[in-house]
């Protein structure tokens, strides 16, 4: 599941850059 992973990693990453904002 390569592509769960990846999402997953993404929506973490987004909200960690987000909430630097």
């Amino acid at each position: 599941l390569p592509f769960i992973i990846k999402f997953y990693i993404i929506f973490c990453l987004g909200l960690k850059f987000f909430h630097y904002i």
